[in-house]
């Protein structure tokens, strides 16, 4: 574990807020680091720890060199995407920061985020913002879940059941809302944020709410696990497979929740080896617009 400031004692001693923004970074272009901890810098309410995790960017400490305001911890990789996500998390808990704001290296945010999540976590448990998908060209996705809801929005379960909103960019929460059990992973799990918020969501008097008062710029590459792009063949395969993981997980966690969903997604996963359902597929769901990640129509809706 490292320091990237030196201090007078451990971080638990000596932890200046009771916030964290948590990043997991990974080896990706110079730039993308360095936009990712501009935005945090610029930040109206800096009250808040870094604390990330950083699995195999090279470059890091001289990114965060340019930014000597942030105040850095750097901890050690745990071996899989799942198993460092949970590792971070629980090292933000176990260091004693009540509020966790989840950011990915890859991408921006408005100047407010963290000021917005935070005033909103005095209330809530869970905080999802509203996110614009951009490519380094231009925005290919303007305000995709305030499209889908207003400010302000309660959330339950049911909004997530087969979807996502909540990523690992665009949401806050208490740390006291995660225990260990919710944190144990599978370690080949790709997709963690479903299967984290999902868990989260179906604890008992757990409040979560949507904001569009500010927003995640969600950055377009190739090395996304997700992205809201039009829905091809490789794409409705890729959403198939992830859904039916997720399913089987989350069936082990609330079997009369996901019962049912569990084995609609196994007939899918086997009816998906057919190369004309999967066209079908394709032409359901390639003129949707605002579309949430995973999301997939098997009929055809009414206009």
């Amino acid at each position: 574990m490292e320091k990237c400031k030196p201090d007078s004692g451990s971080l638990s001693q000596n932890v200046r807020s009771q916030n964290a923004v948590l990043l997991v970074s990974y080896p990706l272009e110079y730039q993308y680091a360095h936009d990712c901890l501009q935005s945090l810098s610029n930040q109206t309410n800096q009250d808040f720890d870094l604390v990330l995790l950083n699995d195999g960017l090279e470059n890091l400490h001289a990114v965060l060199e340019k930014f000597p305001a942030l105040t850095a911890e750097v901890i050690e990789p745990a071996g899989s995407i799942s198993l460092n996500r949970s590792a971070l998390i629980a090292h933000a808990k176990e260091q004693g920061y009540r509020n966790l704001i989840l950011a990915d290296i890859d991408d921006v945010f408005a100047n407010d985020r963290v000021a917005v999540l935070l005033s909103l976590l005095d209330r809530y448990d869970v905080v999802v913002n509203d996110i614009c998908a951009f490519s380094d060209t231009n925005i290919t996705t303007k305000k995709a879940i305030s499209s889908r809801f207003f400010d302000l929005q309660e959330l339950t379960i049911s909004d997530i059941l087969d979807k996502n909103l909540f990523g690992m960019s665009n949401t806050g929460f208490r740390a006291e809302a995660v225990d260990r059990r919710i944190l144990n992973f599978p370690s080949d799990l790709a997709v963690v944020d479903w299967v984290l918020f999902s868990r989260i969501l179906l604890r008992e008097g757990v409040r979560a709410v949507f904001t569009a008062q500010t927003t995640t710029y969600y950055r377009q590459h190739e090395n996304n696990i997700a992205g809201l792009v039009e829905m091809n063949e490789l794409e409705i395969l890729k959403t198939i497979q992830v859904r039916a993981r997720h399913f089987e997980i989350m069936n082990q966690w609330s079997p009369e929740t996901y019962g049912l969903l569990s084995e609609q997604s196994k007939e899918l996963l086997v009816n998906s080896s057919q190369s004309h359902f999967v066209q079908e597929l394709v032409e359901i769901n390639a003129p949707t617009i605002g579309s949430l990640w995973w999301e997939l129509y098997t009929q055809r809706r009414q206009s």
